[in-house]
């Protein structure tokens, strides 16, 4: 996988993901991963009165929800990273003026 960050433009940048694959392959993952992401939620389902299946969609809105997965996962994973940074500065925090000690457990 290659990622490529364009400049700053309007306070934008664009990040690309790519991968060279056979094209026969790359489109058997995308139509497995998509359908998989729409039977958990992902894309546009419809109304009670006109459901829709993955079949029905477009090739744009099939786009979607790969582009909209990817999203979610560089979210995730930032905050995963963010959240985990801070529990570690606050447990070296507490080691260092002992404010880990609650007094539930006897003192070596």
């Amino acid at each position: 996988m290659t990622v490529t960050i364009s400049n700053i433009t309007n306070g934008n940048r664009t990040f690309t993901f790519s991968k060279t694959v056979e094209s026969v392959k790359l489109l058997d993952m995308a139509e497995k991963a998509g359908r998989y992401l729409f039977s958990v939620g992902y894309g546009n389902h419809g109304t009670l009165e006109q459901p829709k299946t993955f079949d029905d969609l477009t090739s744009t809105e099939k786009l979607a929800i790969l582009d909209s997965y990817i999203g979610t996962v560089l979210r995730d994973a930032a905050h995963t990273w963010h959240v985990t940074s801070a529990m570690e500065a606050a447990r070296i925090a507490a080691e260092e003026t002992g404010d880990f000690d609650m007094g539930i457990l006897p003192k070596p």
